[in-house]
């Protein structure tokens, strides 16, 4: 998947950024020294034709922002797998399974503050966006 991304980014996008050839384009506006006309550009470039290349570019560009973003997730998911391997072999060491232990036994505990701690978090969050807005 990432070997995908790295494709996308140095082939595919620098081949569809060539294609579209805007030199002529550039050149036209610099010598006009002002916007084109559509008449204009017609005659430089097939508008239609300018359109599906942009178009074929904003879709890959879309590609790989979407693989971009699954694989952030997937790194995000695989850092809390690495993180239960961890707790895991720490059962092999006598010491480090005392952390262990602790934690199941403390888990429930845990859990419901974490339940009341995130309401009151939530009641003041809101209190100061209804107070401040969007002033901060």
């Amino acid at each position: 998947m990432w070997g995908l991304q790295v494709k996308a980014v140095t082939q595919d996008l620098p081949d569809l950024i060539t294609q579209l050839q805007t030199e002529t384009l550039d050149y036209a506006v610099y010598e006009k020294a002002d916007y084109l006309t559509a008449a204009e550009f017609e005659n430089i470039r097939s508008r239609s034709e300018m359109q599906n290349k942009i178009g074929e570019l904003h879709d890959t560009m879309g590609t790989v922002g979407s693989g971009h973003a699954l694989i952030r997730s997937l790194v995000f998911v695989y850092s809390f797998v690495l993180m239960m391997k961890f707790f895991k072999a720490f059962q092999a060491n006598p010491r480090l399974n005392i952390v262990i232990e602790t934690m199941k036994t403390s888990a429930t505990d845990i859990v419901h503050f974490m339940m009341v701690f995130f309401v009151i978090f939530i009641v003041f969050s809101s209190a100061a966006y209804a107070f401040f807005g969007n002033r901060l």
